[in-house]
């Protein structure tokens, strides 16, 4: 895990747009599914496999301590179908996967809120950022 800032864009309640600054904790995890795909060659003469591989990218995290006024925007930001993080300089289409805010104390004027983000599509190819050969 690594401590940084991770920031979300969404489209709040009145439709507009924000965003929420979260300084934390994080941890990115890929996921991967596969599923196995078995068919005949046109000629007959056997059976072909295949797989169809897909990754998901998972941010788990910890919000730090955070504001009542953080905590409001964070429970709109839950209810939101819109959201976005900026990684590599490219807008990603977010999900929030969390179903819960854990550790809500309305006694405490900081919270500190776990979280988990995932991608909001799936992969089916990779290419490195930086490849060995440019």
């Amino acid at each position: 895990p690594h401590y940084d800032a991770f920031v979300v864009y969404y489209r709040n309640s009145l439709g507009g747009w924000d965003s929420l600054r979260i300084i934390g904790e994080w941890n990115e995890v890929y996921n991967y599914t596969r599923k196995e795909f078995t068919g005949r060659e046109d000629e007959g003469k056997g059976n072909l496999q295949w797989y169809d591989s897909r990754e998901r990218r998972k941010w788990q995290g910890n919000t730090g301590h955070i504001s009542k006024a953080d905590i409001a925007s964070l429970r709109d930001m839950m209810l939101s179908r819109d959201l976005a993080i900026i990684s590599n300089g490219q807008w990603l289409p977010v999900r929030v996967s969390a179903e819960s805010l854990n550790g809500l104390d309305t006694r405490d004027t900081l919270q500190n809120v776990a979280l988990e983000f995932e991608s909001a599509y799936e992969n089916d190819l990779y290419t490195p950022d930086v490849l060995p050969w440019a």
